[in-house]
């Protein structure tokens, strides 16, 4: 069975050293987004210089590099789903020398009353994705380790915001009427696509993992409700979650 898929007991034959050239490990802070609209965006904003290109899962990578003060970040954009974006976060890591990472994006809401117009700090994340079973036990939920660092920063700098269990699974489109009642009563308040297996990869590489999740369309009614998912009012709430998400990387 895939729950019992963990091996930590033998090596992997193929590491992502033996692919690309590894870079010297170093203390900067790499985030991560999903969407190409940001990416140009922050690319004109921010006048980002493109670090490195490679080649992984059929795409081309770009790696850009901000430049602030004293600090360097460097910046990329991923793709959708848990295996993939955990898969080119090593292959980052690699490449860059960086082990710490900050992603944030869209997410259902399972919760309206606690999560509308807030960020989303996921505390728990029920592993209803593939990934995670590789790269440590099995268990219905993962603890996000630096979910507390996350809450502690927002709450500083004032921003509304709510800590919770969500869901992550891999089939958007199997988002059943009685998965979603069994993850609500399990008290998640959000759904995404990456979140458990991200912190499955991260634990097993020793890569520090930051996220947050802002809300989108919403489940929590009789109907899908696609809300800001899509368009202008998303990519609002992708600018403002990078800027928060920059001025978290300042502090690590």
């Amino acid at each position: 069975m895939i729950t019992n898929s963990f091996d930590n007991k033998s090596k992997p034959i193929i590491q992502p050293e033996d692919i690309y050239e590894k870079a010297e490990s170093n203390e900067k802070v790499t985030i991560v987004t999903f969407s190409s609209f940001l990416i140009s965006y922050l690319v004109d904003a921010y006048k980002l210089q493109l670090y490195k290109t490679f080649r992984s899962v059929g795409d081309t990578i770009f790696v850009y590099s901000l430049k602030l003060d004293d600090k360097e970040f460097f910046i990329y954009k991923t793709q959708i789903g848990a295996a993939v974006s955990g898969l080119l976060m090593q292959e980052v890591a690699v490449s860059t020398g960086s082990h710490k990472f900050i992603f944030f994006g869209s997410s259902g809401v399972l919760d309206e009353d606690k999560c509308r117009g807030k960020i989303i700090v996921p505390s728990e994340s029920y592993r209803d994705e593939g990934v995670s079973y590789h790269y440590a036990p099995a268990s219905d939920y993962i603890e996000i380790k630096n979910h507390k660092f996350v809450d502690e920063f927002l709450t500083k700098q004032n921003i509304p915001h709510v800590v919770g269990r969500i869901w992550t699974t891999d089939a958007f489109y199997m988002e059943t009427e009685n998965k979603i009642k069994a993850r609500k009563d399990d008290g998640c308040i959000a759904v995404d696509m990456e979140i458990s297996g991200l912190q499955a990869v991260a634990n097993f590489c020793n890569f520090e993992l930051y996220t947050m999740i802002f809300p989108a369309d919403s489940l929590d009614g009789v109907e899908w409700d696609k809300r800001e998912l899509g368009g202008d009012p998303e990519h609002a709430l992708q600018i403002k979650s990078f800027e928060i998400g920059l001025e978290l990387a300042k502090t690590l």
